[in-house]
């Protein structure tokens, strides 16, 4: 189970871990790193009209094939 936070980032439920984009690109991976509340890379918004969640600084939403176990990542 996950969660969206109040400091606006994406986290396991119950660990101080959060969704981390190392790379501000199509296609960038999602890792999990300590979260650290400062936004960022770990800046996520969920836009309720499309249902996505989006990552602020690339305005990249999150994406993942699970028919194919496809990692998660950031896609246009």
């Amino acid at each position: 189970d996950f969660r969206f936070s109040f400091w606006e980032d994406i986290r396991p439920k119950g660990r101080n871990l959060c969704f981390d984009v190392a790379q501000n690109q199509p296609k960038a991976s999602i890792t999990l790193f300590a979260c650290h509340g400062m936004k960022g890379n770990q800046h996520f918004k969920y836009q309720s009209k499309n249902k996505q969640l989006i990552h602020v600084l690339t305005s990249l939403c999150l994406d993942c094939d699970s028919s194919t176990g496809e990692e998660l990542k950031l896609s246009t």
